[in-house]
């Protein structure tokens, strides 16, 4: 044929052909003006929505035209619902390599000190306002690379890393997907570093917040000494890595319980860093209240008050040790 077309996803393209003159045309994602402008051309209820509402949706949700049309032949009537449609749209894009994660939390779940309940905030803010700033030509000059939010969530097991991801997830109408490791890690030589591009790739394109959980084993420290051809493979498996994250553009919120296991390199990506520490007394005892009364009731809440008083101060549990074991007193 002297003419063809050929339509694929970003990291997809093939290479080049003998013979054929190429002419590549990368099509730009709509910026949040053009997105609003999409959802009023093509969902007529969309021009009844209140402004601030319009906005949020076209600020929050990068989606693309399509994505536009689809929650429109839907029937989406209100922001709640083209909200749903455009995340319902996208949850498959990331096959096995991540898998959405329920986030019913809300902030007044999490029991943080009040030093981390900030940053974290300010985290949830950022993440809010970072579609409009990165639209800005001069800050896309300044900052060609970087322009991702990255947050690294260390320390001991049960102490709410999992949970602040979901709050903040929950705080941005996003979803929240758990990089699968067994899927993301491959044996195969080259695999691992497809994986990552295709998870990158993908991410960048869609409204959800990426969570790589016990981080250490994807941006553990590389070996200095080479001992065998797996050395050699491992390490640049994290070279990649390392550079598909400086890339990304979305939000990535990375827990681990062995910050010192990570390669030095990976920190000065990092926009934030945030310590997780064991609840203290006051902390223990609010989180036997809150539990106890949302599962046993007020009235068993206030009976078991001074039971809960020495077990509060006598037992240094952490939150998840503190539901587990509600659980089984429950059971």
């Amino acid at each position: 044929f002297p003419v063809q077309f050929l339509l694929c996803e970003p990291g997809q393209e093939p290479g080049p052909v003998p013979g054929i003159a190429e002419r590549r045309i990368c099509l730009p994602s709509p910026g949040a003006a053009e997105r609003s402008r999409l959802w009023r051309l093509h969902l007529p209820a969309a021009n009844q929505w209140p402004p601030i509402e319009l906005a949020a949706i076209a600020e929050r949700h990068r989606v693309q035209p399509g994505d536009i049309v689809t929650a429109a032949c839907l029937g989406v009537t209100s922001p709640a619902e083209a909200a749903w449609a455009v995340r319902e749209s996208k949850r498959g894009r990331l096959g096995g390599l991540a898998q959405p994660i329920e986030c019913p939390f809300t902030w007044d779940d999490l029991v943080v000190p009040g030093e981390t309940r900030k940053i974290l905030e300010t985290i949830a803010n950022e993440a809010e306002q970072r579609a409009a700033f990165w639209e800005q030509p001069s800050a896309r000059r300044l900052f060609p690379q970087g322009q991702g939010l990255l947050a690294l969530f260390s320390g001991p097991p049960g102490t709410g890393k999992t949970m602040a991801a979901q709050v903040i997830a929950a705080h941005l109408r996003q979803d929240l997907f758990r990089v699968n490791l067994a899927q993301y890690v491959s044996k195969w030589v080259g695999e691992t570093a497809k994986h990552c591009e295709l998870l990158i790739n993908q991410a960048s394109e869609m409204d959800a917040v990426l969570f790589f959980d016990e981080a250490d084993a994807l941006f553990a420290k590389r070996s200095s000494e080479m001992r065998d051809a797996q050395d050699r493979f491992a390490n640049t498996d994290a070279a990649h890595l390392l550079q598909a994250i400086e890339g990304y553009t979305g939000v990535a919120l990375l827990a681990t319980n062995l910050k010192g296991n990570i390669d030095p390199a990976f920190f000065r990506r990092l926009r934030y860093i945030v310590e997780f520490s064991k609840p203290d007394a006051a902390q223990r005892r609010l989180l036997w209240d809150r539990l106890v009364r949302e599962l046993a009731g007020e009235a068993r809440q206030r009976s078991l008050a001074p039971a809960l008083d020495a077990i509060a101060a006598g037992i240094g549990a952490t939150a998840a040790q503190t539901k587990y074991a509600l659980l089984g007193a429950l059971f």
